[in-house]
């Protein structure tokens, strides 16, 4: 009977005092990675984009995208023009220039844009193929190529 009674109940936290809430939340963002890995090759390099991260995501998403290696970029912050920096914590400020040659310094073959905001889009919106399209719906990978940053479902449908 007590084992019967164990099995059926499930905590609300665990040992560590985690809400359950918590796992569901890291389940979601795994399977979502799980489904744009489909699109990576073993060997593409992955530069991250989320905006108003303080660094926790990069090294989470860098451990879900194995074996693809994610370059740190400027680590965990936000992205945006010098004109939006306000001396806000965590801002690194690039030009459009700039953000891309760290992009290319990187060897990153992938973005990933986990998380956007308005400042990423007026910032640099110029930088993709689709002015952010594909990532202003959720997170997108957008493929680097010599005429600027394709989102990889067009590319995708491009070569079928």
């Amino acid at each position: 009977m007590l084992i019967t009674t164990l099995t059926s109940w499930q905590p609300e936290c665990n040992i560590l005092g985690m809400n359950r809430t918590v796992y569901a939340e890291n389940e979601a963002r795994s399977a979502q990675v799980a489904a744009l890995r489909q699109y990576l090759d073993p060997e593409d390099r992955v530069f991250l984009i989320r905006q108003g991260d303080e660094g926790f995501y990069w090294f989470w998403y860098a451990q879900e995208l194995l074996p693809n290696l994610v370059p740190y970029g400027a680590g965990g912050g936000t992205y945006g023009s010098p004109a939006f920096d306000a001396g806000q914590s965590c801002y690194h400020s690039y030009t459009k220039t700039e953000l891309a040659q760290m992009i290319h310094a990187s060897g990153a073959d992938v973005i990933l844009t986990a998380q956007i905001d308005p400042i990423f889009i007026e910032s640099y919106g110029g930088l993709f193929t689709d002015g952010l399209a594909a990532a202003q719906k959720g997170p997108a990978l957008y493929r680097v190529t010599p005429s600027g940053y394709s989102p990889i479902s067009d590319i995708e449908q491009a070569s079928a």
